[in-house]
């Protein structure tokens, strides 16, 4: 049965790094959890940091997104009292609370620590490199398969599989060690 996957707004912020943890949801490698806000707050920082992506195809890629993944969205009825260090993520938590979340994946590991999460989840707090290292060594030919569909997609501008693991290498330096390894 595949993990339970709550992403973080800034994890799905990168077009490349988003593009993989989707692929691995359409290949049934996890199952993805999110709520209106975290995608708001995904598209709200794409509005804000890259003024050069017109508001229509900021919404369109929520619709999308909802749209592949019906089954991802969550409204949590409550937020967690899990005393954050910022307390604007605790709407982040509270999705992993309402569904059960095996992982929350987020760069921003400070921000959730995992002795006050664990207060309210079973959880893990994982960076997006080391959950997809552990994807990748629980199962190698789906991570490489969902790779593969992403190269695939990508049309303006194409690339190559070495060109799109290049843009995902600051962000996953282990996965793509690891990656690099099995290839």
């Amino acid at each position: 049965m595949a993990r339970v996957v709550v992403p973080d707004a800034c994890v799905l912020y990168s077009a490349a790094l988003r593009d993989l943890l989707l692929r691995c949801g359409e290949a049934g490698l996890l199952s993805l959890r999110w709520s209106d806000r975290i995608l708001d707050e995904m598209v709200h920082a794409l509005a804000r940091t890259r003024p050069d992506i017109p508001p229509d195809r900021l919404i369109r890629l929520k619709a999308l997104m909802v749209e592949a993944f019906p089954n991802a969205m969550v409204e949590p009825s409550c937020v967690t009292a899990a005393n954050l260090p910022d307390r604007d993520d605790e709407h982040v938590l509270a999705v992993a609370v309402a569904t059960s979340a095996d992982v929350l994946v987020t760069l921003n590991l400070s921000d959730f620590p995992q002795d006050l999460c664990r207060r309210v989840t079973s959880a893990s707090v994982l960076s997006p490199d080391r959950f997809l290292l552990e994807l990748l060594r629980e199962d190698l030919e789906g991570v490489q398969s969902a790779v593969n569909a992403a190269v695939r997609a990508l049309r303006n501008p194409p690339m190559s599989v070495e060109e799109y693991l290049s843009k995902l290498g600051r962000q996953l330096p282990g996965f793509l060690s690891e990656l690099s390894r099995e290839r």
